[in-house]
């Protein structure tokens, strides 16, 4: 399956020369040092986390075909992703851990 999701990018506030990639339709976000690291974080942070929703039997939201609102500062880039390749790209360093906390 190949999608297109559109990314809010953004200067970082707290680090200087970062910037903040946000996918709404997803609800994540990441970082990156530089323009091209935060597109690039944005596209492996779709990828992971889509591997991991369809993996434990959940839909992965199909993307927005309109540009979500952004501020005068940020602006819009469309992250294309094939999941099928990402997934064998990367299915080596995909690990799953499950964690059991108990309170005493």
């Amino acid at each position: 399956m190949k999608a297109a999701y559109p990314a809010v990018i953004r200067p970082s506030t707290s680090m200087e020369g970062w910037y903040v990639a946000s996918i709404p339709d997803l609800g994540l976000d990441t970082q990156g040092n530089g323009i091209d690291d935060a597109l690039f974080m944005a596209y492996d942070a779709i990828g992971l986390w889509s591997t991991v929703e369809i993996d434990c039997g959940r839909q992965v939201p199909k993307p927005s075909t309109t540009e979500p609102p952004h501020k005068p500062d940020e602006f819009v880039h469309w992250i294309e992703i094939d999941f099928d390749e990402y997934r064998h790209a990367h299915e080596k360093e995909i690990v799953y851990a499950d964690t059991a906390m108990t309170a005493t």
